[in-house]
């Protein structure tokens, strides 16, 4: 609440949706990274969501709407939405849960504001998962690819990890929605990078 002048601001609030009032105290500055970056509810980013009677049939996967499985949210106590399933539906990514299609998963979460249905497209080779993770700051970003025997992969499930190039696609896509800096997992399916 307290201005103190500086030459930049840098916008980290561990939420998926940030409040207003952060993002207008921002604003106060002359540089503000991440100043734009309001709502990174998968609902909102995602390119992959699959509606019920869509005509999709290939595999799904039921998440969580909100970042990292709504644990900053449950951390700090604040609800999710209130129209949704129980906000220990998913405790962590790793309950998210792969279908093998649409008509496999209860229709009352294709409605629920807590989660998301989306086309599963996995980076999957010689039984191996893999995911990536690049983090970048302006023009600068590294990126690192993990691999797993699990569907989902993360620090907990991976085998084994190595530095790869950042897809342009992917670099392109985070200067297009407006990110400063950042994490964005992605996997390559089918050749086509797909934002996790």
């Amino acid at each position: 609440e307290q201005f103190i002048p500086a030459d930049l601001l840098i916008v980290h609030v561990d939420l998926t949706v940030v409040p207003p009032e952060y993002l207008d105290f921002a604003h106060r500055y002359p540089i503000v990274l991440n100043g734009e970056i309001r709502d990174i509810r998968k609902s909102t980013i995602s390119q992959s969501l699959v509606k019920m009677g869509d005509g999709y049939q290939g595999k799904v996967i039921v998440k969580s709407n909100y970042n990292f499985a709504g644990s900053p949210e449950r951390a700090l106590g604040l609800p999710l939405d209130p129209r949704g399933v129980s906000s220990s539906y998913f405790g962590s990514p790793l309950d998210y849960q792969v279908y093998d299609s649409p008509d496999a998963v209860h229709p009352r979460l294709f409605n629920d504001p807590n989660v998301v249905v989306e086309k599963f497209q996995p980076e999957f080779q010689d039984g191996v998962y893999f995911m990536r993770a690049m983090l970048f700051l302006g023009d600068r970003a590294t990126c690192t690819r993990f691999a797993s025997k699990e569907p989902i992969v993360n620090g907990s499930t991976q085998i084994s990890s190595e530095r790869v190039e950042p897809h342009p696609e992917i670099v392109k896509l985070a200067k297009a929605m407006k990110f400063d800096y950042g994490k964005f997992d992605y996997v390559i399916h089918e050749g086509k990078p797909v934002l996790l």
